[in-house]
């Protein structure tokens, strides 16, 4: 816990999620994890798609996403989400030792955050109309 606690401290400190004009209430997606036995079944996109809805719900402007590894990252590009700014997983250390276990990481180099500007009109039919 400790560790995940120093991590949000780095990002928070290099990252201003209110730099955007008119952005007043944002829903952050902290993890994003599937079961390796799980993969590759649209587990994660629907994931990301009822956050999308609940972001909607609740009148935020935008979803955030902290992508830990390429293959959320590219999952957050196909669903439309811009980089805004990254850290070098090499930012992640305490005591001077990496936190972040990098055989894990998948070819991953950067730290990215994403964000998507949430649209009304897209999410008419959404799953909690009615």
């Amino acid at each position: 816990m400790e560790q995940f606690l120093y991590m949000e401290d780095i990002i928070e400190k290099s990252f201003n999620l209110w730099a955007n004009d008119g952005v007043t209430k944002v829903l952050e997606m902290v993890i994003l994890v599937v079961h390796q036995n799980y993969c590759r079944r649209g587990i994660a996109k629907k994931l990301v798609q009822l956050s999308e809805e609940t972001a909607c719900k609740l009148d935020c402007q935008q979803v955030m996403s902290q992508a830990s590894n390429v293959v959320s990252q590219g999952l957050f590009h196909r669903m439309d989400y811009k980089t805004v700014a990254d850290l070098s997983m090499d930012s992640f250390k305490m005591e001077g030792k990496s936190i972040l276990n990098m055989n894990e990481a998948q070819g991953t180099s950067k730290y990215l955050f994403m964000i998507k500007q949430i649209n009304k009109n897209n999410y008419k039919n959404n799953v909690f109309d009615g």
